[in-house]
C-alpha cells in the first residue's frame, strides 16, 4: 500500500473516532513529518514498516531541537496512535513493536529538579549533550548546523562567565582571537575580558564563524533569518542542551556558580 493511501485511511479512522478537525490536522501533520524524516516518498512510495530504533532516533532528534514539552508530547502521541492503528490494520507486526509502548516515555514533562542550582556535574552533562547534539546536526541535518553551533557557543560562553547582555552585544570587532595549538584565546575588548576555550570547544566557535553569513549586522550571534538574537534565544539555547542532558538549571544558577568561583 502506498504511503498516501495509508495516511488517507488513518485520517478517516481519526474522523470516524470522533477526533476534532484540529486534532486530525495535527496528527496527520505529525505522522507525515515522521515519515518524511524516514525519507519516505509520501505521494508515490510504498509504506514500509516502522521499527523501534527508528522511533528512538526520531525522539532524540526532536529533543535536540529544544521544542516545547507540549509539542513533543503531541508529536510522540500522534506517532504512537498511528503505530497502534497500523498494527490493527495489519501494516505493522504487533510482535515487532510489542516493547515499543513500554520504552517510549511520552509523559516526560521536562522536569529534572531545582533550577536554582548548578553543579560541576550538571555542567559536565550539558557539555556532553552539546557534543552529541552538534555532532548529530553536522552529520544528519546540515541546515541546522549553524543554529546548533551558535547555541553551543552561547552556552559555553555562559559557562565562561559572560553575562547574557555581554553575549548579545558581542561583535566581530570585539574579538581578538589567538589560536595556540591546544586552546582558543579570545580577547573580548569591549568588556576587558579574556576567555580561554578548550580545544574541543574551540572547534565549535571556529565552525560557527565559518558558517555565519556575512550580513550588515556586526553582532556575532544571529538567527537563521540573519537577524540579531535576544535573551529568549539564549534561554532556549540553554534549554536545548539541559533537556537532552537530563538536568535542569538556569542562567541565574550558572551566574551564581560563577560568582562563587566555580568553573569547568
Amino acid at each position: 500500500m502506498k504511503n498516501v493511501d495509508v495516511i488517507n485511511h488513518y485520517e478517516q479512522f481519526l474522523r470516524d473516532d470522533g477526533k476534532s478537525c484540529s486534532t486530525v490536522k495535527n496528527y496527520i501533520g505529525d505522522v507525515v513529518r515522521f515519515l518524511k524524516w524516514m525519507e519516505a516518498d509520501i505521494t508515490q512510495g510504498e509504506f514500509n514498516t516502522i521499527n523501534e530504533d527508528q522511533f528512538n532516533r526520531y525522539q532524540y532528534c526532536q529533543y535536540s531541537y529544544g521544542l516545547k514539552t507540549a509539542t513533543l508530547k503531541r508529536r510522540f502521541s500522534a506517532i504512537l496512535s498511528f503505530v497502534f492503528w497500523a498494527q490493527n490494520y495489519g501494516l505493522i507486526s504487533k510482535e515487532q513493536l510489542f516493547s515499543y509502548y513500554m520504552k517510549v516515555d511520552i509523559h516526560w514533562d521536562g522536569g529534572f529538579g531545582n533550577t536554582n542550582t548548578c553543579t560541576i556535574e550538571a555542567m559536565e552533562k550539558i557539555e556532553k549533550s552539546i557534543e552529541r547534539i552538534v555532532n548529530h546536526a553536522i552529520t544528519r541535518f546540515p541546515r541546522w548546523r549553524m543554529t546548533c553551533l551558535r547555541d553551543a557557543v552561547i552556552v559555553l560562553l555562559l559557562f565562561q562567565g559572560l553575562e547574557v547582555e555581554e553575549i548579545l552585544n558581542l561583535t566581530l570587532k570585539d574579538l581578538q582571537i589567538s589560536d595556540p595549538k591546544e586552546q582558543l584565546e579570545i580577547e573580548v575588548t569591549n568588556i576587558s575580558k579574556k576567555l580561554v576555550i578548550r580545544e574541543e570547544h574551540a572547534d565549535y566557535f571556529r565552525k560557527y564563524l565559518l558558517l555565519r553569513p556575512s550580513i550588515t549586522s556586526s553582532k556575532i550571534f544571529i538567527n537563521s533569518h540573519e537577524k540579531e538574537i535576544d535573551s529568549k534565544t539564549v534561554q532556549r539555547a540553554l534549554n536545548r542542551f539541559t533537556k537532552n542532558a537530563g538536568v535542569r538549571t538556569s542562567i541565574g544558577a550558572i551566574k551564581k556558580m560563577q560568582r562563587q568561583g566555580t568553573s569547568l
